[in-house]
């Protein structure tokens, strides 16, 4: 099992010492989210990703992250991390990535299953279309 939303967890709870103020903390968690989110996207996007966890993975995103459409406003995300000082979205990405891999799903001409590391597995395949997978 990859060590990718491990990492990002640690980066949330690094903010938590790093900034005193809240705001300053949420502002944090925002970025590391959306690296994530970035990530994750690159992966839901791809045709040969299961429907069911695309759908479920999308509405973490939607419901879990700490940014909101409306700046401030109050998402469950946001309210979660405020109180507990952890980002609730990546924790639930993080078991549904593991769900992915569990199901060992090969990928269409790339030679690789889905792991649990969504940046792995946009490596994975960018490496098999530089080696020709069309």
């Amino acid at each position: 099992m990859s060590s990718y939303f491990d990492e990002m967890s640690g980066g949330v709870s690094d903010a938590t010492r790093q900034f005193a103020t809240v705001e300053a903390f949420l502002e944090q968690v925002e970025q590391i989210e959306a690296e994530v989110i970035a990530d994750v996207t690159l992966n839901t996007g791809d045709r040969e990703f299961p429907d069911d966890l695309r759908e479920r993975i999308l509405g973490i995103i939607a419901i879990q992250r700490v940014e909101s459409a409306v700046p401030n406003a109050p998402t469950e995300g946001r309210r979660i991390a405020t109180m507990m000082r952890y980002s609730p979205m990546i924790d639930e990405l993080h078991s549904a990535y593991h769900e992915l891999a569990r199901r060992r799903i090969w990928v269409r001409h790339a030679h690789f299953c889905w792991l649990d590391s969504p940046r792995g597995n946009n490596n994975l395949r960018d490496s098999a279309y530089e080696e020709g997978a069309p």
